[in-house]
């Protein structure tokens, strides 16, 4: 015979679906025009300041390009256009974060690939030294038995 869960369990169990529904209808809430300027400012380069984002510089260039932004929202524009009409005018280098294409793609994975080939030397280095015992350990002395009489009585 089953047991009916008890109204605590499912007090909770209830609070745990409203609270899960309000954390899928905020993630799936749109973005404001204004918050969508700002995200894309930050993914675009000043072309005239040294390493400053169009949202971190407060160079008449950028302001323009912030505008230009605002502008291409309004006009219901969805965000790869935007970029992409950037990227037309200025090329890649506009973007903040480049798209890793070549040799470059290979550049971002060595890191990756040296932690796995790293992690794998040493899973095998372990494997081996558990399956040969612990190798570093002193050998036994000799036994009692076989030590000069004069070292028998520090035993």
């Amino acid at each position: 015979m089953m047991r009916r869960p008890s109204t605590g369990v499912l007090a909770a169990a209830a609070a745990l679906a409203v609270l899960i529904a309000l954390v899928a209808a905020a993630a799936v809430t749109p973005p404001s025009p204004a918050d969508r300027v700002e995200r894309l400012a930050a993914e675009l380069r000043c072309p005239v300041c040294d390493g400053q984002t169009v949202a971190q510089s407060d160079s008449s260039v950028s302001l323009e390009m912030r505008q230009e932004i605002a502008r291409l929202v309004d006009e219901g524009r969805g965000d790869a256009a935007i970029l992409d009409h950037f990227r037309a005018e200025y090329g890649d280098w506009i973007l903040a974060a480049p798209p890793s294409r070549g040799w470059l793609a290979a550049v971002w994975l060595l890191p990756a690939a040296f932690l796995a080939l790293g992690g794998a030397l040493a899973a095998r280095w372990l494997r081996a030294r558990s399956r040969n015992g612990n190798a570093d350990a002193p050998s036994p002395g000799p036994e009692a038995d076989e030590l000069p009489p004069e070292l028998k009585e520090f035993i």
